[in-house]
């Protein structure tokens, strides 16, 4: 793979830098902070490469050149745990729709946008890139001619970066990398200003830059960061330096049982009092190889032709694989105490299963991580849905009516139906009308889609229930059998339609 960032084809070098600064469609501020940007992303791409190796488990092992023979050292098992602090936490939080007072969500119709762009999905992938990575990023931008009309896209701290603005809480500047030439030379990026978005594309001799004006008045790009900090407002990423390290280790720890085992297959044996020629094949007349000696079934020894006695056989007792059991256990316990992750959701059996309480106080960890990442995660989504809207119509107070939109994050612990059942009836019991109410249902554990259906079909009924009361009142009108128990008397309007008597 072609890297992005080296002296060679580095965008930031000096002939890179004066190109760029004399593209004259740039403004002075915008080619600023291009180059800004441009070197930003340069300093962050190596630790971002390497993150992406353990992940993928392809990074490779150090050896200490101590207890593995240069012949064993090609073999190269492999753990997946960085990818399991990732994608264990990444499987707890999950973007489930926005909530707003009163009929706002499908009033200003956020359900195609929601559907339209498959948002499940793509939260899911953005959850996942921003704990691989600390941080990722969507953008909305407006859809052109056969498109949808605003388009939510994420983009990976791998080719991305921006400047946080602290006093308003939000991006100040977005630059995304978006073309390489034939020798992977960086040739385009896109820059997102409070303005405009400038897609700008480098022919080898000048830029060309498309300027495209919009409506947000910032940045129309969110940022979703795991654990921001003062000191760090782009958070951190799930795969630390301690977890490369405990992986590493415990790699190196799974060599030495493959080294082992290979030493356990095949058992040490000595032999005193032999004489050379016990180990010369005497169909060949050569020295038998040490595997031939090994594995051959018949071991023939002659006795000593001064001594008259018989040669000894010895075998060594074999090593126990236990010690390094031992050792991956210990790595797994680190890692779980730094990653929250249970110790034998890790491949390890550590001890007796534990009862249902037992685990829940095993992922209490994972589970309040998750819970900070709901709350960070949350308010980046229901910020791009206000962005989508304005983006979608153009208008920069288009979102003013969505002031309250909260995003719902499902709870990271999934309770049974039963539990749900249970904890809800008590409610209900206290507060009658919270069963009249959404809340109720993702307190359940429906899903938005699910929610959203059983609604329809709920007004679906009352609608068919109530033109059947209207149908019915009706008849007894126009018979004018007002005298009867059960219809509506003469004179007295029908209930739902106002002005009929």
């Amino acid at each position: 793979m072609t890297e992005l960032f080296n002296p060679q084809i580095d965008p930031t070098a000096p002939s890179f830098a004066a190109s760029l600064l004399d593209a004259p469609v740039l403004t002075e501020a915008e080619k600023d902070e291009a180059i800004l940007l441009l070197q930003q992303l340069g300093r962050i791409s190596p630790m971002n490469k390497e993150r992406t190796l353990w992940y993928e488990a392809k990074h490779a092992v150090e050896h200490l050149g101590i207890a593995v023979p240069p012949q064993l050292e090609r073999v190269a098992p492999v753990l997946g745990w960085p990818a399991r602090a990732v994608d264990d936490l990444a499987e707890r939080v999950i973007f489930d729709g926005c909530v707003a007072p009163g009929n706002a969500w499908e009033s200003l119709g956020m359900n195609e946008i929601w559907s339209g762009n498959k948002l499940p999905i793509l939260s899911t992938q953005t959850h996942t890139s921003a704990f691989k990575y600390s941080v990722s990023f969507v953008a909305a931008l407006s859809g052109g001619v056969g498109e949808l009309p605003v388009i939510l896209r994420a983009y990976s701290a791998t080719t991305s970066t921006g400047r946080w603005d602290p006093l308003h809480s939000r991006l100040r500047s977005f630059l995304t990398l978006t073309d390489r030439d034939a020798l992977g030379r960086i040739s385009g990026f896109v820059l997102f200003t409070d303005e405009a978005i400038l897609r700008c594309t480098w022919s080898g001799k000048d830029w060309a830059v498309e300027r495209q004006m919009h409506p947000a008045g910032r940045p129309p790009v969110v940022a979703l960061v795991n654990n921001p900090s003062v000191e760090n407002e782009f958070g951190t990423s799930r795969i630390t330096r301690p977890v490369m390290s405990i992986t590493q280790r415990a790699v190196r720890t799974l060599l030495r049982m493959e080294v082992s085992a290979e030493f356990y297959s095949s058992p040490q044996r000595a032999v005193l009092g032999a004489q050379e020629s016990d180990f010369v094949d005497s169909a060949t007349g050569l020295m038998k190889t040490g595997w031939e000696v090994t594995i051959g079934k018949l071991l023939a020894l002659s006795r000593d032709a001064e001594t008259d006695q018989l040669p000894q056989v010895h075998q060594f007792q074999q090593a126990s694989m236990q010690p390094h059991v031992e050792m991956v256990r210990a790595d797994a316990a680190l890692l779980s105490g730094e990653t929250g992750i249970p110790v034998d959701t890790l491949g390890v059996i550590h001890d007796n299963p534990a009862s249902a309480s037992g685990v829940d106080a095993r992922y209490k960890k994972l589970n309040a991580a998750a819970s900070w990442a709901n709350l960070t995660f949350g308010a980046a989504w229901a910020d791009l849905m206000r962005l989508a809207v304005i983006m979608r119509d153009g208008d920069p107070r288009a979102a003013d009516s969505l002031s309250q939109l909260e995003a719902n994050m499902r709870p990271p612990h999934v309770a049974s139906m039963g539990e749900a059942s249970d904890a809800i009836v008590k409610q209900v019991a206290a507060i009658p009308w919270i069963a009249e109410t959404t809340v109720a249902l993702r307190r359940l554990g429906y899903s938005k889609a699910e929610i959203d259906e059983m609604l329809s079909e709920r007004r679906r009924g009352e609608a068919s229930s109530r033109i059947a009361q209207l149908i019915e009142a009706s008849k007894v009108v126009t018979n004018g059998n007002s005298s009867a128990g059960d219809g509506v008397p003469a004179g007295e309007p029908v209930a739902g339609v106002t002005g009929t008597a």
